[in-house]
């Protein structure tokens, strides 16, 4: 069971143009996590991706309503319907939290998995990605299988 609970896998990193406090992703490759970067607006997936579990990290300086707007578009460049996105954004400088709220909602509907405001613990950040690689399906590690498939009764 421990296994399951610190389980750590391959992310791919997204930073924004220009992003000026990226994430230190060698404290995450500490934690076990295998990074690949592509460029903002890049569509290609390294050659050196591997069918273990995975994420897409996107961070981003501030919100981008036309960047949130093209998550089906970045999904279907990349074919990565299932892969399961985490939005790190920049800390917003609105001043009424309900904004803040309305554009974590609008990227939560957009396609977007996670989102996470800046500032960030370290903490936090590694526990939302094990949780979603947790819930990424794979070919070496699905969710269901014939032998344990649940029985739905009649």
């Amino acid at each position: 069971m421990t296994q399951a609970l610190y389980m750590s896998g391959n992310i791919l990193y997204v930073p924004a143009r220009n992003l000026r406090n990226p994430i230190q992703t060698e404290f995450l490759a500490a934690e076990g996590f295998v990074f690949y970067q592509i460029r903002h607006g890049e569509e290609k997936v390294p050659e050196q991706w591997s069918s273990e579990p995975y994420v897409i990290l996107l961070e981003m300086e501030a919100f981008d309503p036309e960047f949130i707007r093209n998550v089906p578009q970045f999904r279907a460049a990349l074919g990565a319907y299932r892969i399961p996105i985490l939005a790190l954004v920049g800390p917003t400088r609105l001043p009424l939290p309900q904004e803040a709220i309305r554009q974590e909602a609008e990227a939560l509907d957009s396609g977007i998995d996670a989102y996470l405001q800046k500032p960030i613990s370290f903490t936090r950040l590694v526990a939302r990605l094990r949780v979603l690689l947790r819930r990424t399906p794979t070919p070496s590690n699905p969710l269901y299988s014939c032998q344990h498939a649940p029985t739905i009764p009649r």
